[in-house]
């Protein structure tokens, strides 16, 4: 090394500081991909309005999905159990935790949904008892 001069070592943990610095003082980036989760706001449905959506579904993939409606509050039933679907917009539904959005047709009632999960896409017909 000449007089005047950088010594690398130096330089090379100077550079080092710097970009963990820079690291922890950017903003955290937003979470993507399939374990990311929107946060869901939750809106006020009155119960006739849920009464609409009540009763089974079969998914175009072959399992049945039977919708009921416990106060104000819609839930959907499978084989492998019973969750919460949270009310974001009008004929728009969330479940927070398993990170699904179903919106349901404009009929009277509602004569199917569609689903959307992880990137696929499901779509449940009304059936008939």
């Amino acid at each position: 090394m000449k007089d005047g001069g950088v010594n690398p070592a130096a330089f090379l943990l100077g550079a080092l500081g710097l970009c963990a610095l820079i690291l922890l003082l950017r903003p955290a980036p937003e979470p993507s991909g399939p374990r990311a989760r929107a946060q869901v706001v939750r809106i006020s449905v009155e119960e006739s309005a849920l009464a609409r959506y009540v009763g089974k579904y079969r998914l175009t993939s072959g399992p049945t999905v039977t919708l009921q409606r416990e106060g104000t509050r819609l839930y959907a039933a499978l084989d492998a159990g019973t969750i919460e679907l949270v009310p974001t917009a009008e004929r728009e539904f969330h479940t927070p935790d398993a990170g699904i959005r179903v919106r349901f047709n404009d009929t009277e009632p509602a004569d199917g949904f569609t689903a959307e999960a992880e990137g696929e896409r499901f779509v449940g017909k009304r059936i008939d008892e």
